[in-house]
């Protein structure tokens, strides 16, 4: 599986009953349930709560739904202009408006992401004579390094991490020469690559 397609999984993920979603600052979400689009909404109560706090019932915005949000007419709540403050736990109990009985209970973890920026990857020779390279991600949260070598010689197959690569900085020790090497950093919402680099060292630096 390709990491683009794995991001794209990661972004509506679901478990155990919980749907988790992850979107950009800026981007729009519509959080609902397959059931809305079969019930009526005339004879049903919906209530939005977040982190056990409602926000909305039935079109009636409280002052703990953090703007833009909306009730559409399915009983699905729409929110707009993401930022972080938008990121939590939500949920959806739907009534009914004729006896009160609790029909639908849907539960929603939303992360609100700063993507990647392209990361800055770095060359350098140890006085061993092997590549070092440094990889430098300026923006985003969450971030995930990883990376892609097209070509090695030199004790490649024992790369050593400088450091974990959940990160906005990770290092690699390789062998005496690199051909295209690129950094990729990643999170639930994004991907960026570095410019490849290429360089060969000697014993002794």
């Amino acid at each position: 599986m390709s990491l683009v397609l794995l991001v794209l999984l990661l972004r509506h993920a679901s478990s155990e009953g919980v749907t988790h979603l992850f979107r950009r600052r800026g981007e729009a979400i519509l959080l609902t349930s397959d059931a809305l689009r079969t019930r009526r909404t005339d004879s049903y109560d919906f209530r939005w709560k977040r982190s056990d706090q409602l926000i909305l019932r039935q079109g009636n915005v409280t002052k703990a739904c953090v703007p833009p949000c909306e009730l559409r007419v399915d009983g699905s709540l729409s929110l707009s202009g993401l930022q972080s403050a938008h990121s939590g736990n939500y949920s959806l109990d739907v009534y009914s408006e004729r006896d009160g009985r609790l029909l639908q209970h849907k539960h929603f973890v939303l992360t609100v992401l700063q993507p990647v920026s392209r990361p800055e990857l770095s060359a350098s020779c140890s006085l061993g004579g092997r590549v070092q390279l440094q990889c430098h991600v300026q923006d985003g949260e969450r971030v995930r390094i990883h990376w892609i070598h097209t070509a090695t010689t030199g004790s490649a197959n024992h790369s050593l991490p400088l450091r974990p690569a959940h990160s906005h900085w990770a290092g690699l020790l390789l062998g005496r020469k690199v051909n295209g090497s690129i950094c990729v950093a990643s999170n639930e919402v994004s991907e960026e690559k570095s410019a490849p680099v290429h360089l060969e060292c000697r014993v002794g630096g």
